[in-house]
C-alpha cells in the first residue's frame, strides 16, 4: 500500500515536472478545443406530444472553451468558435457562433449550455439548455440544446455530445522513447497519469 502511494506521488511530480514542457491541448490563454462526438445530432421536426416525425443528422466539428469564473455553486466558461457543419449533400448546413457553459450545483451536479447560432448563414438565434441535470462527467460534455428550449411542438435541437480534451503527451527529455501522458490537464476532480517506455 505504502508503495503504492509512493510511486503515485511520484509520478504526478513526473507530471507536474514536466509539464513545462509538453505539448497540450490547452494554450496560454487556457482555451481548451473540443470535438463533437459521433453521437452529436442536428435533430428537427415534433418534440413533446406533437405527431409529426423529427429528422436526425450528424453533427461534426469543434469549439472552443475557457474558464472565465466561478462561484459557491457555479463553475463559468465561455464557448467560442464555433464551426458545426451537418454533412448532408443535401443541406450542407454550417452552424457558428458562440455563448456560454456552466456545471456545478449544491445537492445534484447540473449544467447548461447557452449559445448563439448562425445556421446555414442565418442570422444568430438563441439555443438554451436550460439549467438540466449532468454535467457530472465534465470535462465530456454531454448535452440538449434547444431553439425554444423544449417549449414548442416544433423544434430544433442540437444534442452536443463533445468529447474530453485530447491527451496531453510529455516530452520525457533525456528519453525518447519514453512518453508521459496526462489526461485531461488540465482535470477537475481527477486525472489519469500514464508512462509508456520502451526501457524497463
Amino acid at each position: 500500500m505504502r508503495a503504492r502511494i509512493l510511486a503515485s506521488g511520484m509520478l504526478l511530480g513526473l507530471a507536474l515536472f514536466w509539464a513545462g514542457e509538453g505539448t497540450a491541448q490547452t494554450d496560454s490563454t487556457g482555451v481548451k478545443q473540443y470535438d463533437l462526438g459521433a453521437n452529436s445530432a442536428f435533430e428537427n421536426g415534433c418534440f413533446g406530444p406533437c405527431l409529426c416525425p423529427v429528422r436526425m443528422q450528424h453533427l461534426q466539428g469543434t469549439f472552443s472553451l475557457q474558464q472565465v469564473g466561478f462561484d459557491p455553486l457555479f463553475t463559468y466558461y465561455k464557448v467560442s468558435n464555433v464551426r458545426w457543419a451537418v454533412p448532408d449533400a443535401a443541406s450542407n448546413l454550417t452552424i457558428s457562433g458562440s455563448g456560454t457553459y456552466k456545471v456545478g450545483g449544491e445537492f445534484a451536479v447540473q449544467h447548461q449550455m447557452s449559445l448563439d447560432l448562425s445556421v446555414g448563414g442565418s442570422a444568430p438565434r438563441h439555443f438554451d439548455s436550460g439549467l438540466v441535470p449532468g454535467g457530472g462527467e465534465f470535462p465530456k460534455i454531454t448535452i440538449d440544446i434547444s431553439l425554444h428550449q423544449n417549449q414548442a411542438c416544433i423544434d430544433t435541437v442540437m444534442h452536443v455530445d463533445a468529447t474530453d480534451p485530447i491527451v496531453t503527451s510529455v516530452d520525457t527529455g533525456s528519453d525518447p522513447s519514453s512518453v508521459l501522458m496526462v489526461a485531461p490537464n488540465p482535470f477537475h476532480g481527477e486525472t489519469q497519469i500514464r508512462l509508456d517506455s520502451e526501457r524497463p
